[in-house]
């Protein structure tokens, strides 16, 4: 099994191998050939190695992450050609043509995005594309959001399950939402998010991991939003990983330690600590009580 004593420890499977990490469902650190350390924050975090090079010369920068474009257009292409299918009205636009440039509208449109952890905050950029027929006049401008760590309330991790348009396509797409304050269901009951990001993935050695980097951006946000609670994520990190291997391997703690991230672990340690303390107090007030009598 992988344990990492360390977190800059290397895995003691060849990590060029990328098959090496299907099986390590709680090595969530990475090897540090395939691997960049943080910058600009303390502790030996160390970051998913990105292919996208767009921030490469952004100031302050921390850790990059790449969006799976190819997935993204296949998934989007697939569920308009659907919505346009299933939804008469939108026949109309046949008239402009617009269906011939369904794809490439979707191709443009994902192709321009990127984002990148920096020591200010979450950085989103969309960058100058193409829209509609793809004409000059059509062009839609450079747009960027960069959220910072203390305003965020939640950052949400959502995993593909199930379909998205009439049983007939399946949900590929990982997805992350980024809460703040002003966060919150409009008028009409529809939640809105201070950044959505769909379709997240890490590469290793060529194969692409979709549900590593979603724990990466969890962790890493949070350790961003907490810097002073470097050491005790990273211990927390290692606990879980060895407690995992000890738990029987049909048990519910396994699965249990699975799921918990280091900051949700941190969270049920000192609730756990708060309930023992008002035991221990409630255990003396009865014996007071039983001993007076």
């Amino acid at each position: 099994m992988c344990r990492h004593k360390e977190t800059r420890k290397v895995c003691s499977g060849d990590p060029r191998r990328s098959d090496r990490h299907e099986s390590h469902d709680t090595c969530t650190w990475y090897c540090q050939e395939d691997a960049v350390p943080l910058t600009g924050v303390e502790g030996d975090y160390v970051a998913p190695a990105a292919r996208d090079t767009y921030f490469q010369n952004e100031p302050n920068l921390i850790a990059p992450f790449d969006f799976d474009y190819d997935m993204i257009v296949d998934f989007t292409t697939k569920l308009r050609w659907a919505q346009f299918l299933f939804v008469p009205p939108c026949w109309a636009t046949c008239l402009c043509c617009l269906p011939c440039f369904l794809q490439q509208n979707v191709e443009w449109e994902t192709r321009s995005q990127h984002v990148a952890l920096t020591i200010d905050g979450i950085r989103y950029v969309k960058e100058k594309r193409k829209t509609l027929c793809g004409l000059p006049c059509t062009d839609k401008g450079r747009e960027s959001k960069t959220v910072p760590y203390d305003k965020i309330t939640d950052c949400d991790v959502q995993e593909p399950a199930g379909t998205a348009c009439c049983c007939c396509i399946e949900n590929v797409l990982s997805k992350v939402h980024i809460d703040t304050a002003s966060s919150g269901s409009k008028g009409d009951g529809v939640a809105t998010h201070e950044l959505e990001l769909h379709g997240l993935v890490v590469v290793y050695g060529g194969t692409v991991h979709a549900a590593s980097c979603l724990r990466a951006v969890f962790v890493k946000v949070w350790a961003m939003k907490r810097p002073g609670q470097q050491e005790m994520l990273e211990a927390l990190h290692v606990q879980a990983s060895v407690e995992k291997d000890d738990c029987r391997e049909d048990g519910s703690s396994e699965s249990l330690m699975l799921r918990a991230g280091p900051v949700q672990l941190h969270h049920e340690a000192s609730t756990a600590r708060s309930l023992v303390l008002d035991l221990n107090k409630l255990s003396q007030a009865f014996v007071a009580f039983v001993g007076a009598s």
